[in-house]
């Protein structure tokens, strides 16, 4: 048996290191391998922890059947990104890949990386509610169809260039979307969504939901399967 753990963070996960997770609260580094070996013995198990965005498109990758090339974004209290990319998740040389939520559009100033991004501060759920005159989420799903597309254009609007240009770079044919935000605002969502598309890229690249609302939860036991793996192979 093995334990896979997904964590809201960009993470060093060859060295057990949380780099920043500003939405927790973790502004800067930091070690949890203590904490990972404390789990794994009362688990009785290894355990493998990753970015939870990344461990979700491994899972919807193995949901859709081995689609090996594609964009998983994930819209709730944040803004998180995954790319698959000829069947393996791209992490790149600091474990930053798919930290688009710090994209900005115009240059205004240093960023840092302990803060909310400039595209993830403006496209969440808090952002969607604010838009839209909703004081909870649940609010917002029972908005009527008027103020759905209303929300729906403007995210569209403020998210599908960078999606674009992720897709353009890497020649991904999909945009697999996930998460609390796009399933109160529902079908419409996608409408706006792939309209936005469409009018940033000439190519065929498409967005449509994901494809099970547990692909974190295949996603973590993939990891698990792997890190069990190596264990015995270790052993």
């Amino acid at each position: 048996m093995g334990a896979g753990l997904g964590l809201p963070a960009v993470c060093d996960a060859d060295n057990g290191i949380v780099v920043a997770a500003p939405l927790s609260g973790v502004r800067g580094p930091l070690d949890i391998r203590r904490d990972l070996a404390a789990l794994s013995e009362m688990l009785g198990c290894p355990v493998v922890f990753d970015n939870d965005t990344n461990m979700a498109a491994v899972g919807e990758r193995l949901c859709r059947g081995g689609a090996d090339d594609l964009l998983f974004v994930t819209l709730g209290t944040g803004l998180g990104a995954a790319v698959i990319a000829n069947g393996s998740v791209v992490r790149g040389r600091r474990n930053r890949s798919g930290e688009i939520g710090y994209a900005r559009y115009a240059p205004a100033g240093a960023l840092s990386l302990s803060d909310a991004g400039w595209l993830e501060s403006r496209v969440n759920i808090g952002a969607a509610c604010r838009m839209c005159g909703a004081n909870a989420l649940e609010e917002l799903a029972a908005a009527d169809p008027a103020r759905k597309l209303g929300v729906s254009e403007r995210i569209a609007e403020l998210l599908a260039p960078c999606l674009a240009i992720v897709a353009l770079a890497l020649d991904l044919p999909l945009v697999s979307v996930s998460g609390l935000l796009p399933a109160a605002l529902g079908e419409v969502f996608f409408e706006a969504l792939n309209r936005a598309l469409r009018g940033c890229t000439p190519f065929d690249t498409a967005a449509a939901p994901a494809s099970s609302p547990n692909v974190d939860v295949a996603g973590a036991a993939g990891a698990a399967l792997h890190a069990l793996i190596d264990h015995l192979l270790s052993d």
